[in-house]
């Protein structure tokens, strides 16, 4: 009994030490991915994969680095892989989900998407993925939803509310679209996310009618991207129509 006893703990040692070598291993490849190193990191993970061949975590890393160097189809191969190994994980439908995305196959991409919601049902960052995979699909009611749910989930998503206002700008709702892009923009949304946000904005105030808002975005706009057509074309025609500036819409 004491040397099956023995026998178990030199077991059971060993299959912590593997655990804990193939998790700096895998360390060591994610810095390679890091530094946009990426073929590097797939030789890595290779060597990782030949080593142990069953940790689903190292195909769905190698499948990230081939992703990023645009190679989809062994991107797409290593999610598979990794899915089949551990279908209770949502990481591989994710990243399986975001190929599909840069494919525009939308609707496989929505699939997956959904997918890893049902595993992991309180992850704002989910709800985002689909959104935009429905919004990139035209499904702009889908969308709206979906980063509605991101938004309860964590308030603090300037993304969601971002998209939510392209969204609502698509639909025609101006009060949305101003409310949405507001929030982003009042939550730190940074550069060109930024830019749009303030031009997308000031066209919506131009529409409502609230032309020295309107004004007051183009005019930041161009502090920011002096050549921005829409911004450009919104003050000129402020500009030609002095009574459009400085007023509103009477109800």
């Amino acid at each position: 009994m004491k040397n099956l006893f023995l026998f178990f703990l030199v077991l059971l040692a060993s299959a912590c030490a593997t655990s804990k070598d193939s998790i700096g291993s895998l360390d060591a490849c994610r810095s390679l991915v890091d530094k946009n190193e990426n073929n590097k990191a797939i030789e890595c993970y290779t060597k990782e994969i030949n080593t142990n061949p069953e940790l689903a975590q190292a195909y769905i890393d190698r499948g990230t680095a081939y992703r990023n160097v645009l190679d989809y189809d062994k991107a797409l191969s290593d999610f598979n892989h990794a899915i089949m190994l551990d279908p209770k994980s949502h990481k591989g439908y994710v990243g399986r989900g975001n190929v599909y995305y840069r494919q525009q196959n939308y609707y496989l991409a929505v699939n997956d998407f959904s997918q890893a919601i049902g595993l992991y049902p309180k992850q704002a960052g989910l709800y985002y993925l689909l959104g935009m995979a429905y919004y990139q699909d035209k499904k702009y009611s889908s969308a709206h939803i979906e980063f509605t749910e991101a938004i309860r989930l964590d308030p603090s998503r300037a993304d969601a509310y971002l998209y939510r206002g392209f969204v609502n700008g698509c639909t025609h709702d101006i009060e949305g679209t101003i409310a949405d892009f507001t929030q982003a923009i009042k939550l730190g949304i940074k550069g060109q996310d930024a830019i749009d946000a303030l031009v997308m904005r000031g066209a919506a105030y131009f529409d409502k009618g609230d032309f020295d808002l309107a004004l007051l975005d183009f005019s930041e706009v161009i502090k920011l991207d002096p050549d921005n057509p829409i911004a450009k074309k919104g003050l000129d025609e402020l500009k030609s129509k002095p009574e459009k500036r400085l007023q509103r819409k009477t109800p």
